[in-house]
Order: structure tokens, then C-alpha cells, then sequence
């Protein structure tokens, strides 16, 4: 994501002439997690400013980037800087699958589930470094157990390097307890080469895994394992307004 990619995604959706994007600035650097709490992208109202991370996919910065964007036109008509609007922005203009994350930075997994809301639906794909076993499959499956809610769907795709698929709702931060059982040593000597989490539009089917991963993205073997970071930056310099 760069800010060529910017203009491109901004144009695509045919909002270059869109009032509420006129005096908008967009900074294109990395974004850290602050009390725990990761976000993808940020708003600032003050500022007029909309800050995305160099993601190096396009997916992603696109999800990103729609939705910082809903921010700016909730508060510019209607003062509505809610989650729920910006969110309801981005599906507007992206339909079916959203890519929130790609890489291999377990603990971001942690992290992550303040991207979804109550009820929405997500898909954590898991890329592994060698075959997994049937013990390994049952400490996964056994985690998402006793919390009271319907369970994620796990699915697994055997090979050198097998995929374990995750389908959810999100009620209990099933991202959280993902991550968590990536830890247990068990699992930690397998290895995660990369993984990708998707949010799928509420009208929308289970979709099959070679349509959730798109043109290769998932398939990337060199994981991106580049954390979020906030670098103390001067918001005046780095900010871009849009041609």
C-alpha cells in the first residue's frame, strides 16, 4: 500500500469527487498497538487526517482504507464517528470478503479481535510448516470448548504444508484464544509460516477456502512479519492531500 495505491482504490470506488474527501489528508506509514488494542488504521477529526499502515497487500490496505474512510464521512455529514458506520461504509464499497491481516505475526493474532464486532463473521486460515497430527488438531478443537457459544468450524487441509481453516462469530474473542493456543509448545514446534484473518459480509455463505484466499495472497511462503508500529511522527509532515 502506497499512496499511488491509495489514489487508485479511492478512484475505483468512484469517490474522488465525494465532499466529505475534498480536504482529507492520508498519511501512508505504520500504525502500533496501544494498550492492547491494534488498530488497523486510524481517523483523526482534528486533523482531518486518516492514517493507513504500508501493508504490502493490496487487500488489506483496501479493507483498511475503506474503513478509515467511513470515519471521515460519518463525522463529515453526520458527526458519526461510531465503528459501526465506518464498518457499514466499507461494506457498502467492498462486498463479500475482507482481508484485515496477512503475515506471520502470532501475537498481532492476539490482538486482532477488536476488528470484529458481536455476530460478525470471520476466517482465520492457518499455514503450517509440516504435517500436523491428530493430537495437534485435537488441542486446536479443544480450545474453542466450555465458553457457552456455538464453537468455531475447524477445517483442515492436509500437505507439507497444511492449512487449518477457522470459521467463527465473533462472541468470545475466538482470535485471542487462537493465538493463544499457537503458543502451547506443542503446537510452537510446528510452526506458523503465515496466516491470513478475513471478515465475511453477514449475507453471505461459508465461502470455500480457494475463494477466501484470492489470487495467491495466502500462498506467499515469505511470511511479511512486520509488526504495526506508531513511530513518533509529525502528523503535519507526513501527511498527503488527496489530488
Amino acid at each position: 500500500m502506497d499512496y499511488a495505491a491509495v489514489r487508485q482504490i479511492i478512484s475505483a470506488h468512484g469517490l474522488d469527487s465525494e465532499p466529505a474527501f475534498q480536504n482529507l489528508f492520508i498519511a501512508v506509514q505504520p500504525v502500533q498497538c496501544e494498550d492492547g488494542v491494534c488498530p488497523l488504521g486510524l481517523y483523526y477529526p482534528d486533523l482531518r487526517l486518516v492514517v493507513v499502515p504500508p501493508t504490502q497487500s493490496v487487500d488489506i490496505g483496501e479493507s483498511v482504507l475503506l474503513h478509515e474512510l467511513g470515519h471521515r464521512h460519518g463525522h463529515f455529514y453526520y458527526n458519526n464517528l461510531t465503528e459501526g458506520y465506518a464498518e457499514s461504509y466499507r461494506m457498502k464499497h467492498q462486498n463479500g470478503v475482507a482481508t484485515m491481516y496477512s503475515g506471520n505475526n502470532v501475537v498481532m493474532l492476539q490482538k486482532l479481535g477488536s476488528v470484529f464486532n458481536d455476530g460478525e463473521k470471520g476466517v482465520i486460515e492457518l499455514r503450517f510448516g509440516q504435517p500436523l497430527t491428530s493430537e495437534h488438531l485435537r488441542i486446536i478443537r479443544s480450545r474453542y470448548a466450555g465458553y457457552g457459544e456455538q464453537q468455531p468450524r475447524c477445517l483442515y487441509f492436509p500437505g507439507p504444508n497444511p492449512i487449518v481453516r477457522i470459521e467463527f462469530t465473533k462472541g468470545v474473542d475466538w482470535l485471542a484464544i487462537t493465538g493463544a493456543t499457537l503458543a502451547v509448545s506443542a503446537l510452537a514446534t510446528v510452526g506458523v509460516l503465515a496466516y491470513a484473518v478475513y471478515k465475511i459480509s453477514q449475507d453471505m455463505p461459508w465461502i470455500p477456502m480457494t475463494i477466501a484466499i484470492g489470487a495467491g495472497l495466502f500462498f506467499l511462503t515469505r511470511a511479511l512479519n512486520k509488526e504495526l508500529k506508531l513511530g513518533g511522527y509529525a502528523a503535519e509532515a507526513a501527511r498527503r492531500r488527496l489530488a
